[in-house]
């Protein structure tokens, strides 16, 4: 599988990462060894592309050609995955702890997020 984000025909975004059958580590994006065990066999699960900001930073010096500033963040998925995600928001909106839930994709296969309204998850994390 060459990517695990997908832009279905429906128009929902798909994510997906692998779960270690032997001890059911989860990883984004896919691996073939588990760090956690070792094993080798794996499954493909899907991700509800859900979590919360466990850290972030603003970028404001960008390179020629990029947009600026952006909002980058650590996203502690529901399933216990951290993903490095740009946020979708103003400087002033972001804080530790916020739901976060993907809303796009660009043409590299790099997932944006945007802010969920507090209480907005069914909290698994």
């Amino acid at each position: 599988m060459n990517s695990n984000i997908y832009d279905t025909e429906a128009g929902n975004l798909r994510i997906t990462a692998v779960k270690c059958k032997k001890c059911g580590e989860i990883y984004f994006p896919n691996i073939t060894t588990c760090m956690n065990c070792r094993g080798t066999e794996t499954e493909t699960v899907d991700l509800k592309g859900e979590g919360k900001i466990y850290s972030y930073t603003w970028v404001h010096r960008t390179p020629p050609g990029v947009p600026g500033p952006y909002c980058l963040c650590l996203i502690d998925l529901c399933e216990g995955v951290r993903v490095w995600a740009q946020v979708e928001a103003q400087e002033g909106e972001v804080k530790i702890g916020q739901p976060v839930k993907v809303c796009s994709i660009n043409e590299k296969n790099v997932m944006k997020f945007k802010p969920e309204k507090e209480g907005a998850q069914d909290g698994t994390l």
